[in-house]
C-alpha cells in the first residue's frame, strides 16, 4: 500500500525503483532536450540583439561602478588626510552602504538577462520588481540618510535590519 511504512524494503526493491527513475528521468531529459534548443534559438534570433544591447548596459554600469568605488576610495583617504574634515566615519558608513547597493544593481541587471535569454521572463520581472527595490532605497538613503542630512542614523539602522535579518534568518537554518 502506497504511504504505509515498512519495517524492510530489500535492496532489490530499491535498486529496481533507482534503475526504473533513472531511465524514466533519461527519457523525459531526451524528448525535453530537442525542443527547448528550438525554442531558445527561436528566442536568440527574434531578440537576440536586444539581448547584445543588455550585456553592453550591463558592461558600462560595471565599469561606472568600478569607477565610483575607486573614486569614493580616494575621496575617503583624502578625507582622512584632512584632520578638520567632519566625522569621517559617520561618511564612510554611509558611502559603504550607498556602496553596497551600487553593487547589487549590475548583477542582478544581469540575472535580469540570463532570465529573458533562457525563455523566463517572469523570473527576469521578479529581478526588475528588483531593481526597483534597489532604485527606491538608494534614493531614500541618499536623500535622507547622507551624514549631513535630516536623519543620518538612517543608514546605520538600514545597516543593522540587514544583519539582524541575516542573523535571524541563519539561525531559523
Amino acid at each position: 500500500m502506497f504511504g504505509k511504512p515498512r519495517d524492510h524494503v530489500e535492496t532489490t526493491e530499491v535498486a529496481e525503483f533507482l534503475t526504473r527513475f533513472d531511465d524514466a528521468w533519461r527519457q523525459d531529459d531526451e524528448t525535453q532536450d530537442a525542443p527547448l534548443a528550438d525554442f531558445r534559438r527561436r528566442l536568440q534570433d527574434t531578440h537576440g540583439a536586444a539581448f547584445a544591447a543588455s550585456w553592453r548596459v550591463h558592461e558600462s554600469a560595471v565599469e561606472a561602478v568600478s569607477w565610483a568605488a575607486t573614486n569614493l576610495d580616494l575621496f575617503l583617504d583624502r578625507q582622512y588626510a584632512d584632520e578638520e574634515a567632519a566625522d569621517t566615519k559617520v561618511l564612510e558608513g554611509f558611502l559603504h552602504v550607498i556602496r553596497g547597493q551600487a553593487t547589487l544593481a549590475p548583477r542582478t541587471f544581469a540575472e535580469v538577462t540570463w532570465l529573458l535569454e533562457g525563455g523566463f521572463p517572469g523570473g527576469a520581472m521578479a529581478r526588475v520588481r528588483t531593481l526597483q527595490e534597489l532604485a527606491v532605497k538608494s534614493a531614500v538613503l541618499a536623500k535622507y540618510g547622507a551624514p549631513d542630512s535630516e536623519f543620518p542614523e538612517l543608514v546605520e539602522r538600514f545597516a543593522r535590519h540587514g544583519e539582524a535579518f541575516t542573523l535571524r534568518t541563519v539561525r531559523q537554518l
